[in-house]
């Protein structure tokens, strides 16, 4: 028989059945397999985070998924029927959900660490910090983009930073990020 149970410890979904002893007499472990659900909500990297900041996806973007899984979902029952329509609109809600949660923009900053989504870099390799304004931040994704620096925004995003890098061995020369506070999230980087 199979049975789920959430590890609050690792943050994991488990799920599985009992097994038997290896080889060496060993017990094997009790759980098969098991997933994370949300990589964004695991551990910080440290416990002692100076700065955090989530930016969710805006009001708009959201709408206009739902208005065109909407649209589709009722084109699709106008021509083929309920059943086929059906299906499609609960899987169509489902990938939603997911990019929805992928969307979300995580930055923390801790005593020795910068980390950005599931980029990180330590904060005794930062350089020159500029906030940017609104103005600048459209220039910086559009015409002066630069593609060898490390960007980490979303296009609902109006404000950020751009902070360059004093490691060689990187492959970036700088990092883009977008903030909803960029002054303060400056202030706790040049703080250190």
């Amino acid at each position: 028989m199979s049975e789920v149970r959430w590890d609050f410890l690792t943050g994991f979904w488990s799920f599985g059945v009992p097994r038997g002893n290896d080889r060496t007499g060993r017990r094997k472990s009790r759980w098969r397999h098991s997933c994370r659900l949300h990589e964004r909500y695991r551990e910080p990297v440290s416990k002692e985070l100076r700065y955090s900041e989530r930016i969710f996806p805006s009001l708009g973007a959201t709408l206009s998924l739902a208005a065109l899984i909407s649209s589709m979902t009722f084109a699709i029952w106008a021509a083929l029927g309920l059943v086929i329509a059906s299906s499609f609109a609960a899987t169509a809600t489902l990938f939603a959900l997911l990019w929805w949660i992928r969307a979300i923009h995580t930055i923390e900053v801790s005593h020795d660490w910068l980390r950005v989504n599931d980029a990180k870099v330590t904060l005794q390799h930062l350089g020159e910090l500029k906030v940017l304004t609104p103005n600048e931040w459209k220039c910086e994704r559009g015409v002066n983009f630069d593609p060898g620096a490390y960007h980490a925004h979303r296009f609902w995003n109006k404000t950020g930073l751009k902070i360059k890098l004093r490691d060689e061995r990187d492959p970036h020369n700088a990092w883009v990020i977008a903030s909803k506070n960029p002054e303060t999230f400056a202030k706790f980087l040049a703080s250190d």
